[in-house]
């Protein structure tokens, strides 16, 4: 055998291998899209009290007795002062990382325009070098 056929050979045993280790993930995917779907489904054809239509929903009658009223605790404020302290834990936890994924791809998209420009630069300078020899070559 020669070396094309045992690249060919190891090519094909490595895409086995990857067949084989993504059976498992893609079958729990597999279930796991059907009981979305069913989920779906169910919710379509058996609606929650609030998007049943107006007809079903009972009248107001004078027998129900009255719910009581809650009264609001004190420290109402509580949950906005909360609020810019979590906003920087999340912001520190989920801003650093995308910071470096767009900046990894940014460095990654100009390296290959800088290399794609470069092998321009020097497949232009070879033609004309050539285009150059060719012109004194027939004088």
């Amino acid at each position: 055998m020669s070396g094309s056929e045992w690249i060919g050979l190891a090519a094909v045993v490595v895409f086995a291998l990857l067949v084989l280790l993504l059976v498992a993930p893609l079958r729990k995917l597999g279930r796991y899209l059907d009981e979305a779907t069913a989920t779906v489904r169910w919710q379509r054809e058996h609606p929650a009290p609030a998007a049943a239509p107006a007809e079903t929903v009972p009248a107001p009658s004078a027998e129900r007795a009255e719910s009581p009223v809650v009264a609001v605790p004190e420290p109402f404020d509580v949950p906005t002062a909360d609020a810019a302290p979590r906003t920087t834990v999340v912001a520190a936890t989920l801003g650093g990382p995308l910071i470096k994924v767009a900046s990894l791809g940014y460095g990654v998209r100009t390296a290959a325009r800088t290399r794609q420009e470069s092998r321009a630069r020097a497949a232009a300078g070879r033609r004309g070098r050539d285009a150059r020899r060719t012109t004194r070559r027939a004088a």
